[in-house]
């Protein structure tokens, strides 16, 4: 498994696998389908240009997708199936921490969803703690 930052030109790796976890897993994301579904290339490519998202591929099949926004929000992650368990979402974390120290962000931010166990624990074990919550996430931040 590599993970790799996408470029623009990555545009239609990163609208597939963001469209399908909105598919697949909508509570676990802010956003809808209908929010992200009518985007055109050059917003995909604009996304991808803003924020720094990060791939994790097996071969030449995406297995998995972060995003790090520049205000140190960590969200759009996702993790196939197939290849959940495999340390995947751990290895992207890391790709995301090392360009959050890069880039000279204090702290890192992110929220999961109330009854996901094993992102609760990835998050926890990387040293996030808790810094509230409301009826259907818990708000978590690590410091740098």
């Amino acid at each position: 498994m590599i993970v790799r930052r996408l470029a623009p030109g990555d545009w239609e790796i990163f609208r597939d696998l963001r469209l399908e976890a909105l598919r697949l897993v909508p509570a676990a994301y802010a956003s809808t389908l209908a929010d992200w579904e009518p985007l055109e290339r050059d917003e995909w490519m604009r996304r991808l240009t803003v924020n720094t998202v990060f791939a994790a591929f097996h071969g030449d099949r995406p297995w998995g997708l972060l995003g790090l926004m520049p205000e140190g929000v960590i969200g759009m992650v996702y993790v196939r199936d197939e290849a959940r368990r495999q340390g995947v979402a751990r290895a992207m974390m890391h790709a995301a921490l090392d360009a959050a120290h890069q880039q000279k962000m204090p702290e890192i931010r992110l929220n999961v969803s109330h009854g996901n166990d094993g992102a609760m624990t990835l998050y926890t074990n990387m040293g996030f703690r808790p810094t509230g919550q409301d009826a259907t996430q818990t708000f978590m931040a690590l410091t740098l």
